[in-house]
């Protein structure tokens, strides 16, 4: 079953599941460069640091819990709003899975990863839609090192995706901050084998590797006035079961401020 007209969208709203955004959003980041808000305080609650490789669902801490429809209904996002103290670019992924642990001080040796997507949340299985990054999430040295992901893309032919910086003076080396991991040639990234650090960053710290799939992206505008999308504005993306709703963004300036907002999940 599908929300596929106007009127079942409208039969749908009275019954809607209202989300909250309320978040003070990480102080020591860099204008220009993505930020995590999974570890900020607020609602939808702050999330930790994770260790092994493990599927996001809405019952991690973290993501936004909601009730799945019966079937054969579905779930939409049908409005979108949100502002903020400052005047960022906010998109909203459903965080499939992560992993944590990685040190900053393992030099030459790879750490081992093995992300995969999960079935069922509407990644294709090839990787094309899937976003990876690292995620630091207490902070690692200020020595900065290349870091190199083995990955095998949508033909499971193994690759290396370009270098990453990881690591260096502040707020290189901070908390939240999100570093995009870019797929070889363009050839999509499947799954996750490992990374390898060229040197030590001088102190451990502890980040992870995190992919997710984009729901929608906002400019928030003018400080606190910023962005409101109706159903045509969101495009009215279908929400799949147990999915982990989280926020990123890319920062106008280094003192990320406040995020405040709400959507609506409707079902039918």
């Amino acid at each position: 079953m599908t929300i596929s007209n106007y009127d079942q969208l409208v039969a749908a709203l009275p019954t809607a599941q209202l989300g909250l955004l309320s978040k003070t959003g990480p102080s020591t980041q860099l204008a220009g460069a993505l930020s995590s808000l999974w570890l900020s305080a607020g609602f939808p609650a702050a999330g930790s640091a994770p260790g092994v490789w493990a599927t996001c669902t809405d019952a991690t801490a973290g993501g936004w819990p909601f009730a799945n429809p019966t079937a054969p209904a579905l779930s939409y996002l049908s409005n979108f709003n949100c502002a903020g103290s400052a005047s960022h670019y906010l998109t909203l992924y459903d965080r499939l899975g992560h992993m944590g642990g990685l040190s900053g001080t393992v030099a030459g040796s790879a750490q081992a990863i093995n992300g995969v997507i999960p079935a069922n949340r509407g990644a294709a299985v090839d990787g094309s839609d899937v976003e990876w990054f690292f995620e630091i999430y207490t902070a690692i040295g200020t020595t900065a090192a290349n870091a190199t992901v083995a990955y095998t893309d949508q033909n499971d032919v193994a690759r290396n995706a370009p270098a990453i910086v990881m690591g260096g003076a502040s707020p290189a080396n901070q908390p939240s901050r999100l570093f995009r991991i870019i797929p070889n040639a363009g050839q999509p990234i499947k799954t996750v084998t490992n990374v390898t650090l060229s040197g030590s960053t001088g102190t451990a710290g502890n980040f992870g590797v995190t992919c997710a799939r984009r729901i929608l992206t906002a400019a928030m505008g003018q400080v606190n006035i910023g962005a409101n999308l109706d159903f045509a504005g969101t495009g009215l993306p279908r929400i799949y079961d147990d999915a982990c709703l989280w926020f990123a963004a890319l920062l106008s300036n280094a003192t990320s401020g406040t995020f405040t907002g709400s959507w609506n999940l409707v079902q039918g």
